[in-house]
């Protein structure tokens, strides 16, 4: 079993347990690694390195992003624009049945329908906070 953390106290520590640290990549070794995920459908690599940057290089958020890309032909850039439009909640965007095991379509479903009964109206159900109108939020992008 693997599990990825960045907590580093002693808890971690037990009988059995190894700790592998892993470092981040480089902004050449992320763009490297994209590249080599990516294979021919060269055009998802538009917009690779300022993904990497967004990701702050971290290897198991690019693996996760290439595997999402791939599935769904995106580039690096409508990636990108996807992980940054805070306009799109989580309850408003549920998995599609074919990406869910069997016994898990129904439940699934459920958790959203239940989600969003319990958000008040008007609301981004981030705590009762009023909804925010507009475009995305710019994020400041910081080289790896």
């Amino acid at each position: 079993m693997v599990v990825t953390t960045r907590r580093r106290d002693t808890a971690l520590l037990g009988h059995g347990r190894r700790i592998v640290d892993v470092g981040t990549f480089t902004e050449a070794e992320a763009e490297a690694y994209l590249t080599g995920i990516v294979g021919q459908r060269t055009r998802l690599l538009d917009g690779a390195a300022e993904l990497a940057a967004a990701l702050g290089c971290l290897p198991l958020a690019l693996a996760q992003a290439a595997a999402y890309m791939l599935d769904r032909n995106l580039s690096c850039t409508a990636y990108l624009e996807r992980l940054t439009d805070r306009r799109r909640r989580l309850a408003a965007v549920p998995p599609e049945n074919a990406a869910l095991p069997d016994s898990h379509r129904a439940g699934g479903r459920d958790v959203v329908d239940i989600r969003r009964a319990r958000q008040p109206v008007g609301t981004d159900g981030n705590g009762g906070s009023p909804a925010r109108a507009g475009g995305p939020t710019q994020r400041r992008r910081n080289s790896c």
